[in-house]
């Protein structure tokens, strides 16, 4: 049998979705231990609200240049790049084009944050799954 190759086994990418400590609450301070603690090493902060709901991100820089007594709420991008629960492998890599950070949050379908798929993470499953499809190509050759 011939295999189709634009999408073969359309896997999840939620399978490489973890909590991270770029997730903040919406209402954190700018000079919160929370915020300050993870400034060395985060680029971008994914937002949420008490109920864990997304409120979009945050960059680093914005953050580190806003007033002390900002909620990065107030920082806030509104949107950015998500990933639903059924967000296949390949369309998220489609997706990765017009992205820059270093995950992409992953939100449910009532619209919670179920943690932040990693970058990395995507583009190893992207070269296994090619990896995988030549394997087949040539066991069928």
């Amino acid at each position: 049998g011939h295999q189709q190759l634009d999408e073969p086994e359309a896997e999840a990418v939620a399978r490489w979705a973890e909590v991270a400590i770029e997730i903040l609450h919406s209402q954190t301070r700018v000079t919160s231990y929370a915020f300050q603690r993870t400034a060395a090493t985060i680029a971008t902060y994914t937002l949420i609200d008490a109920e864990g709901a997304y409120r979009g991100r945050v960059q680093l820089q914005d953050a580190i240049a806003a007033p002390a007594t900002a909620r990065l709420e107030s920082l806030a991008d509104g949107g950015g790049l998500t990933f639903g629960e059924t967000t296949t492998l390949w369309e998220a890599m489609a997706r990765l084009r017009a992205f820059s950070g270093e995950a992409v949050p992953l939100v449910t379908a009532e619209g919670q944050v179920a943690g932040v798929v990693p970058e990395g993470a995507l583009i190893r499953g992207y070269m296994d799954s090619i990896h995988d499809l030549r394997r087949e190509e040539n066991a069928g050759a």
